[in-house]
């Protein structure tokens, strides 16, 4: 009697870890076929910020007047835009150095000469080859420019000498919003959508700003009106902003973005085949 009971539980046991592992398996081939039939989907959803998925789908579809990268990159060189750039590559300090630009704008100090010019500066070589390129690039497709104004920042004010050798104005407001007292942030977006309304921009030339990441996103509607453009404005150290003016409105519009600078110069070479 007690072999047969032994006998009993032994079989329950076996047919416990068979049905444990028959749904294992069937989840993981249910999940194989399902990552199979939506592999698209998911390719597009992990690199959608590339280009490459852009140009694709412009490929596919045939729609010239889709607003790509290559789109906007000739609509550039033919002039009439403002280029919010954020700086080129810095060494990240774990802690912020907000405190830092504000203390040296506050104070009328050197960046470049103090103790702390590694956090705040360009870093050497990568930032400092990474704005000489940036500058050479737009130079060789010809991209004509207007003006330079920098934020006070030490790596805006490096990435606009290194790229374009010359600063024709520095503005405060032009400073990343964290480093900027809360209370000012729309004094400052009101100042400088002053001063871009009433720069005068011909057709053919473009206004460089040599800036921060997160300042035109701080401004929000006190700088720039709602308008189509619903993309965040994140962006990495080279990328920009492009905006325009709306004379008639004596608005500013958000109308396109290069998250990265690699996605402009992409678009803006072709490279001989052979």
């Amino acid at each position: 009697m007690k072999i047969i009971i032994n006998k009993k539980k032994k079989f329950f046991d076996y047919f416990v870890l068979f049905l444990l592992f028959a749904i294992i398996a069937v989840i993981f081939l249910s999940s194989l076929i399902n990552i199979f039939k939506h592999r698209y989907k998911i390719t597009e959803t992990l690199f959608s910020s590339d280009y490459r998925l852009k140009y694709e789908k412009e490929d596919a579809s045939g729609d010239k007047d889709r607003d790509t990268d290559f789109q906007w990159a000739n609509k550039i060189k033919k002039g009439g835009y403002i280029l919010w750039i954020r700086h080129a590559h810095r060494n990240k300090w774990k802690e912020s150095v907000a405190y830092l630009d504000a203390y040296a704008v506050k104070n009328n100090i050197d960046e470049a000469k103090s103790s702390f010019s590694t956090g705040t500066c360009l870093s050497r070589p990568r930032g400092v080859e990474g704005a000489k390129i940036l500058g050479k690039i737009m130079s060789q497709n010809d991209i004509k420019i207007s003006k330079i104004w920098s934020s006070p920042s030490c790596r805006s004010k490096e990435t606009a000498m290194f790229a374009f050798g010359k600063i024709d104005k520095i503005y405060n407001c032009i400073l990343h919003g964290t480093a900027i007292n809360l209370r000012q942030h729309k004094k400052c977006a009101v100042r400088m959508k002053e001063l871009i309304i009433n720069h005068s921009l011909p057709s053919d030339k473009n206004l460089i700003i040599s800036g921060h990441g997160n300042t035109v996103k701080y401004f929000g509607k006190n700088f720039y009106s709602s308008n189509d453009y619903k993309d965040t404005l994140d962006l990495e150290e080279g990328g920009f902003i492009v905006l325009q003016k709306d004379l008639n409105q004596k608005d500013i519009k958000v109308v396109y973005k290069f998250m990265k600078f690699k996605s402009f110069a992409n678009a803006l070479y072709q490279i001989k085949i052979n």
